[in-house]
């Protein structure tokens, strides 16, 4: 037998192989990008990612004292990226790789990095399930400023309103004596956030949602690294990073455990991101809000097996009337959006 025919089976294996990889992709990006309604599996789907992302949380709320916020972001970012290109994206696909309204798109990812910084800001001065109750104000946020869109709210999503805001000082039962900033860091995240899914749904909702992932990890990151370089050159006093070294200190000797939480972080947000994705895609959002409000439950369960923080009768009693407010606001609401980055 010559050469040539001994290669022919090995060829026609190769080709196979190769034709069976892409479709294999085709297949995955054709069911991750479908539109077709399957509850059950936006349920699963949603479960799995509030899960992803609330053991995120808690881990960079866990190595908060050994870290920096901006050491973290510009690591987390700069491997989100990484992620995003060398597997993500070759699953998926992208058609177009440069943004529709370019504009729009960096200033929705400033707002998530906004949010960010003002959610984990606060990590080692709050318990987790305050940081989840300041946050997930953001439907409240996104009902009231409605009337910027023409669409004002009613006397139900008022009424909604005034509830989610009341479980909310339930929940972070701030001292009026000795009021901070950091004590108002969660709900400024959850203000933050309400602009970044108004933005998405009304000027960026025709954009690819990997290239909106994209562009928000590269804002993340990029900040992450200038103010690691400003805080450096020019370090804030002494006084002033004692009471929060985390969000106002440039950075920290690097460990194995750092990296390696940063690297589980990265697949977890990574992994959280394409599973609401999916979620929103599967099914209506007013039926997954129900199911969206678990995070407040599976991150005070995380609070309590990583941190022992037991909430008391006050903070479950405000954490149910956040989900109640929340959920008749995106009941009602319109400006919702189906995408969670």
């Amino acid at each position: 037998m010559s050469n040539s025919q001994k290669r022919l089976p090995a060829t026609s294996h190769s080709t196979s192989s190769r034709y069976d990889l892409q479709t294999q992709r085709h297949g995955f990006r054709t069911w991750f990008l479908s539109s077709q309604d399957n509850i059950g599996l936006a349920a699963a789907m949603m479960l799995v990612g509030l899960a992803s992302l609330s053991l995120q949380d808690a881990l960079v709320k866990l190595i908060s004292q050994q870290t920096t916020l901006w050491q973290l972001q510009a690591f987390r970012g700069s491997l989100n990226l990484v992620l995003l290109l060398v597997i993500v994206a070759p699953l998926i696909g992208v058609k177009r790789w440069r943004p529709k309204k370019t504009g729009w798109v960096i200033l929705r990812g400033a707002l998530q990095m906004a949010a960010m910084l003002f959610f984990f800001g606060a990590a080692p001065l709050i318990d987790l399930t305050q940081m989840a109750a300041g946050l997930y104000t953001f439907p409240l946020f996104v009902g009231l400023f409605g009337f910027w869109f023409n669409d004002k709210p009613g006397i139900w999503r008022i009424l909604a309103i005034l509830t989610g805001f009341t479980g909310s000082a339930l929940v972070l039962q701030p001292d009026l004596q000795q009021l901070s900033i950091f004590s108002l860091m969660p709900i400024a995240a959850g203000f933050c956030y309400a602009w970044f899914v108004i933005i998405t749904r009304t000027k960026c909702r025709h954009e690819e949602p990997l290239v909106l992932v994209f562009v928000s990890n590269i804002v993340i990151a990029a900040s992450g690294w200038l103010m690691m370089i400003l805080l450096t050159l020019y370090p804030l006093s002494h006084s002033l990073q004692i009471n929060n070294p985390f969000l106002l200190s440039a950075n920290s000797p690097l460990t194995w455990i750092v990296l390696l939480v940063v690297f589980v972080c990265s697949i977890l947000n990574t992994t959280g991101n394409m599973c609401l994705s999916k979620a929103y895609q599967s099914a209506d959002s007013t039926l997954l809000a129900p199911i969206d409000y678990s995070y407040l439950i599976i991150a005070t369960c995380w609070g309590v097996l990583l941190f022992a923080d037991l909430p008391d009768a006050m903070s479950i009693l405000g954490l149910m009337l956040i989900a109640l407010g929340g959920i008749i606001v995106m009941l009602r609401g319109r400006l919702l959006v189906e995408v969670k980055n």
